[in-house]
């Protein structure tokens, strides 16, 4: 991961994985699945989804290191220092996820963590 341009600051969120890469003990099908998923992962380019800018899983722990987004949805409906969202911030919620779903799809991809 190359560090940000001088001059202009990036916040990023480094998330460390502790559940199935680690209980398989990064056995070689598994790691290099997940090194596969990462590398299509950064190279995903829309404005709705978070890009991977980095990844190591040689470690004990593997991690991903990403672009940080604003409040999380499930942060913001447990805000209970924020109004209520209006109907018009749902619906703009939904289309922004509607859209990135569209363009995950246009890739040949979908999203393990959407859920019906």
């Amino acid at each position: 991961w190359a560090p940000p341009t001088p001059g202009r600051s990036h916040q990023v969120a480094v998330k460390m994985l502790k559940t199935v890469l680690q209980a398989a003990r990064l056995d070689s099908d598994e790691s290099e699945r997940f090194r596969r998923e990462m590398a299509v992962a950064s190279m995903l380019d829309h404005e709705n989804v978070i890009r991977v800018l980095d990844v190591d899983v040689d470690g004990a722990h593997p991690v991903i290191v990403m672009e940080r987004g604003e409040m999380s949805l499930k942060q913001r409906l447990c805000d209970t220092t924020s109004a209520p969202l209006t109907t018009v911030e749902c619906i703009r919620i939904l289309r922004d996820v509607v859209a990135a779903e569209q363009y995950l799809l246009t890739q040949r991809l979908f999203h393990r963590d959407i859920k019906s």
